[in-house]
């Protein structure tokens, strides 16, 4: 009887479980609606709603899956910030990378060598540790769900720049040590604790499952999709989109961020952008008020290029622009334009933000060997066809469209097997399918492109001037 792996996945509007064999055969899958707090600029998630996702998928997993569970990998999305006293209890409600509370700050201290990941949960602190009343030790969603399953307080990530959104010495650097508590760092990929007493009572789990440290999302889509070699590149897609580059060059590519991959030697290079995939949501449910599904399937009826622009900054944009006042803009509009060549239009404006990040690694002297595609957008043939029509490059999909999920339990295979990292990608992950551009297509996408990337310049003070708009001086 094969042994099983499962991986608890936090996302923004969604708690996910996938339970594997080692074989990388999906036997289980579930998942658990979460929702935020949205109002003033505040983004706020309840780490209680957290927990109590999980417990419900727990207890809904049938017992002979329980039984087999070897280990359980929690993974997360971030930066969000759970503060959390030494019992263990929030003292806040998690405050999500959305939130618009100090992101002005953000541009400002990656001006002076702050890396962008650190800077975004350095802006959330400074006004956070006002709140408080007592010190806090600082966890991210998985954290929290790995405290309620284990009882133990610990970060789980790299010990690297690039993966948490604070460190001890930066906390130091703004005398915040005493309102901030770093808990004890458990490397990404080893073993943490087991199960204990009172979550196995409660959740029908055994005390004989191990809980390995988990990651950020993004780390585990990357560990997911083999992109773990020099030259290989992940595209994320969901609410927001993730481009990252394992490269063997150490660049640094305007706008985007460079830090050190997890394998010794390598360089991660990002591109994180806000609003992608929730752009086409909120075009589709309330601009033009019907599904995703149904605007998808019309879109695809329609000749691409669209031939309309569409700038998806609905909530600001980090990578390569880090500017919290920019703005969504559609440009090229006509009498011709309707529903259905919008809808493509906000799918191709997430092609050209990979296209723009790209380029901008490509020119900085990083190699790009191969796209590898995941997340909920790879789920569409048609948006995975534009994707490779605008880079004019070959993009993968794997076998294993659950990358985050999957990443989870090869974690975990790592954990107890010791086994190397890259060499168990190599051996675990393959290419489903792959999609091949049409290059006349391309070539029309390539002038297209760069009328987008000059259309932020164009606007930039417009922003800035749109924004003030209303507000007192």
């Amino acid at each position: 009887m094969l042994e099983l792996y499962g991986t608890i996945d936090i996302g923004s509007t969604n708690c996910k479980i996938g339970v594997f064999n080692e074989n990388g055969r999906l036997v289980y899958r579930d998942n658990d609606p979460l929702s935020t707090q949205v109002s003033n600029g505040k983004e706020e998630i309840d780490p209680y709603r957290i927990w109590k996702a999980v417990s419900t998928m727990c207890r809904r997993l049938p017992e002979t899956i329980k039984e087999q569970m070897k280990a359980i990998c929690v993974i997360g999305q971030g930066p969000t910030i759970i503060p959390v006293d030494r019992s263990g209890k929030p003292l806040h409600r998690g405050v999500t990378w959305l939130d618009g509370r100090g992101k002005e700050r953000i541009p400002a201290l990656i001006d002076q060598g702050v890396d962008p990941q650190l800077a975004a949960g350095l802006s959330i602190l400074e006004w956070l540790q006002k709140e408080l009343t007592e010190p806090a030790f600082l966890l991210q969603p998985a954290d929290y769900i790995v405290f309620r399953l284990s009882g133990k307080l610990a970060n789980m990530s790299f010990p690297y720049v690039g993966y948490l959104p604070w460190s001890e010495e930066a906390l130091e650097e703004r005398g915040w040590s005493n309102a901030f508590l770093v808990p004890e760092l458990i490397e990404t990929g080893r073993p943490l604790s087991f199960v204990n007493q009172e979550a196995a009572a409660g959740l029908g789990l055994t005390t004989q499952t191990l809980i390995t440290s988990g990651a950020p999302d993004f780390v585990a889509a990357l560990i997911g999709t083999g992109t773990v070699e020099n030259g290989f590149l992940c595209d994320r897609g969901g609410s927001s989109q993730g481009v990252t580059l394992c490269s063997g060059t150490k660049a640094f590519p305007t706008g985007l961020m460079t830090t050190p991959f997890f394998t010794p030697g390598l360089w991660k290079i990002s591109g994180i952008m806000n609003t992608t995939g929730i752009a086409v949501e909120w075009f589709c449910k309330k601009v033009i008020r019907q599904s995703f599904e149904l605007s998808l399937e019309q879109a695809a009826d329609k000749t691409t290029p669209s031939k309309i622009l569409f700038l998806p900054y609905l909530s600001g944009e980090r990578c390569p622009h880090w500017d919290n006042q920019a703005k969504g803009v559609f440009w090229g509009l006509s009498l011709d334009s309707d529903a259905e060549r919008m809808t493509l239009a906000v799918l191709e404006s997430v092609g050209y933000a990979m296209a723009d990040a790209i380029e901008r690694m490509a020119r900085a002297g990083c190699e790009i060997k191969r796209i590898r595609t995941t997340g909920k957008q790879a789920l569409s043939s048609f948006w995975n066809q534009i994707k490779s029509d605008i880079l004019g490059k070959p993009v993968e999909v794997l076998e294993i469209q659950e990358s985050e999920l999957w990443g989870g339990a090869l974690l975990s295979m790592k954990a107890i097997f010791e086994k190397d990292l890259t060499l168990l990608c190599r051996e675990k992950t393959r290419v489903g399918c792959t999609f091949y551009p049409d290059l006349q297509k391309n070539a029309l996408y390539a002038e297209l492109l760069k009328i987008y990337q000059n259309l932020y310049a164009a606007n930039k003070a417009l922003f800035s001037q749109f924004d003030k708009i209303g507000k007192r001086p």
